[in-house]
């Protein structure tokens, strides 16, 4: 730390002091409020702004990126000259992401005119950076809205299109935001309430074919599910679960994008909305359209009739737009709250996949403090917030995120996830009917070598990502003669004919781990959902076992459906399978990002196949407990809570006036 004035016990050397020597990222996320909090309240402004600008530069060129991004998000507190200096400065010479950084935090201070060029400039270049100075723009142009808009207006000119559509996205903005909120139409009559589910990553239909591509997994076949049982609840007028319109193209067809509604069921409407380029966007690269899909998710809005209870799950531009949207209409939000960023990274330091040293890449490519700040802001601002059950809730809230539930435990519901148990039993059912016959299940087998079609399965159900570890699962396997002789390895999910730039990362991690000779692993593809539940109960009669090895699972609903299956089942320790799973009873819980330790859990769980009455009771666990048809009414009467709370506020209200 740079030299100064300042005594070594003084508050804010401390405060900096600790954020330098934290090993844990997490924990840094946490010093990094605090020295902000301790920066704004510190008594000599212009020591602490000149303390604090020698210190990003210092941090910055010894690669201590945690350092220099707390120090720049603390020197956005202290109202001085010298910290909007440093942040103009950081803003044109910085690397994007500290740049991004500081525009993120020049948001919250005086508009600055002469940094308008090179917030502009930001926009233009695209990229999560882009957002975060659309988003200055926007906040300063409530005191400096004309020369704003003239200097984005000389700009665009110059500019290739999609340069100048984001441009002409911001100006659009700065001018909307200057006019009244719009009031949507309601129903005067009917006050049943809408939901509305939105997640933008998911590809959704009515038949479910193209769930486990993609990011669409275990979060898009929930809502699928879930919201279908929300829609026959008689207090929910209806559930509107949002999606992008995704480009669809065929071999001699000219390509087009999928239809902007479809219902899913009695009371439950799929809404796509469109956005950004003709092609397939990643969540990474999804924040540069934060205003359209803000537009968007007005237009949908605007549409519905009663109270609106919005329910989001992701940290992603999804999330940051709808609840902006919410918050503008006077819309009720739910929230459920992950430690994600958080765990995730805990998880990776700890596995010794993250440092302090490697966060600066991290960061840049996966905007986890963004992230990890908007998760506690929502936490605190959402009018209710929903937990999945995980083995130290009340700790994990509380260290990652700074969530005290232990002091005030009506300040989260714990609600589990739930699976559709009747496809699970319809599965059951047309294995009995068809002698174990079904389309997939023979699709799979075809693919085995004769003598190895009898063999049990080793199977795992998701999304091809390498944080879900197929890779890990087919490792292990292939490592161990006594695992190869007596299994084989069956992997349901990814679009393996046209697969994205993730879904390859995975194929070729997998490939590398089995090894020239492939025979025993089979890549299945995406199934649909009665599909998938056919291949779960043909593995589970085959005497097989249900690998989760992913690093982690918030709750693991394929976990749970295996389960339902009467499967054994291998799941992570980390997350919310150790909250349902019995240890050395119905499945084995092992830490799932070590090959040995999941190689050793298969060996455990295989012992676990043949013990009397366990499927059964498995089975039947899942059905009293883990049914979406439970979840959907715990969530429906939640919602009530929270539309009749805030029609109790607006009466008070108005008695007051």
């Amino acid at each position: 730390m740079p030299s100064t004035s300042l005594s070594s016990n003084h508050p804010l050397v401390d405060a900096l002091r600790a954020l330098t020597v934290e090993p844990s990222i997490t924990r840094a996320l946490r010093l990094a409020e605090d020295l902000g909090c301790v920066a704004g309240l510190d008594a000599d402004p212009v020591g602490t702004a000149h303390l604090l600008d020698q210190v990003i530069d210092a941090s910055l060129r010894d690669g201590d990126v945690l350092t220099a991004l707390g120090s720049l998000h603390a020197i956005g507190r202290v109202a001085d000259d010298q910290a909007d200096a440093t942040l103009a400065r950081l803003v044109v010479e910085g690397d994007p992401s500290v740049a991004g950084h500081a525009a993120w935090v020049l948001g919250g201070r005086v508009p600055d005119l002469g940094v308008v060029g090179a917030l502009i400039d930001q926009v233009a270049a695209g990229g999560f950076e882009a957002m975060l100075a659309q988003r200055t723009l926007i906040q300063w142009a409530a005191w400096a809205q004309d020369p704003i808009i003239e200097q984005i207006g000389a700009r665009t000119s110059s500019l290739a299109k999609d340069a100048a559509l984001r441009l002409a996205y911001t100006r659009q903005a700065i001018a909307t935001s200057a006019r009244p909120v719009a009031t949507c139409h309601r129903s005067a009559t009917d006050r049943r309430l809408t939901v509305i589910q939105p997640f933008l990553h998911a590809r959704l239909d009515a038949a479910g074919s193209r769930l486990g591509t993609g990011e669409a997994g275990g979060i898009a076949s929930l809502l699928r599910s879930l919201g279908t049982h929300l829609g026959a609840d008689s207090g929910i007028r209806e559930v509107v679960t949002i999606t992008r319109a995704n480009p669809i193209s065929a071999v001699g067809v000219a390509a087009g994008w999928e239809r902007p509604e479809e219902d899913l069921a009695p009371g439950h409407r799929l809404a796509r909305v469109r956005y950004g380029p003709s092609s397939d966007i990643a969540p990474v690269d999804a924040w540069e359209h934060r205003i359209p899909i803000e537009q968007e998710l007005t237009r949908v809005a605007c549409s519905l009739e009663g109270p609106v209870v919005w329910h989001v799950r992701m940290a992603d531009v999804g999330t940051l737009a709808a609840t902006a949207v919410a918050r503008r209409l006077g819309h009720r939000i739910v929230f459920t709250v992950a430690p994600d960023p958080h765990a995730v990274i805990a998880s990776r330091q700890a596995g010794g996949r993250l440092d302090r040293d490697g966060f600066g890449s991290a960061e840049a490519s996966e905007h986890l403090w963004f992230r990890a700040r908007m998760v506690e802001r929502l936490a605190v601002y959402a009018d209710r917030v929903v937990a999945l059950p995980r083995p130290h809730l009340g700790t994990d809230l509380d260290d990652l995120l700074g969530l005290d539930v232990r002091g005030r435990p009506d300040l989260v519901t714990v609600i589990p996830e739930g699976v559709d148990t009747r496809i699970l039993d319809q599965a059951l059912a047309r294995r009995s009917e068809q002698n174990g016959s079904s389309t997939p299940v023979d699709r799979i087998c075809s693919a085995l070598t004769e003598e190895r079609r009898c063999l049990p399965w080793l199977l795992t159900v998701g999304r091809l990502h390498p944080l879900k570890g197929a890779h890990r699962l087919v490792e292990a396997w292939a490592g161990s003669d006594e695992l190869r002789r007596r299994f084989n390895v069956v992997i349901v999910g990814g679009d393996l004919d046209d697969p994205s730039p993730t879904e390859e990362l995975a194929l070729d991690l997998i490939r590398r781990a089995r090894g020239a000779d492939g025979t025993g692993v089979v890549l299945a593809g995406h199934i649909p959902p009665d599909g998938v539940a056919d291949t779960l109960a043909h593995a589970a009669a085959q005497r097989g076992i249900y690998v989760a090895a992913s690093e982690k699972e918030e709750f693991g609903l394929a976990i749970v459906e295996a389960l339902g299956s009467g499967l054994v089942v291998v799941a992570p320790r980390l997350g919310g399978a150790p909250t349902y799973v019995e240890p050395g009873e119905t499945g084995i819980i092992t830490d799932t990002t070590s090959v040995v330790a999941l190689r050793r859990a298969i060996g455990e769980a295989s012992r676990l196949v043949d013990v009397p009455d366990r499927a059964a009771g498995s089975r039947r666990f899942v059905r009293q407990e883990l049914s979406v048809t439970r979840m959907a009414e715990r969530l429906g009467d939640l919602y009530q809570e929270v539309v009749a709370e805030s029609t109790s506020a607006n009466e008070l209200v108005g008695t007051t006036r």
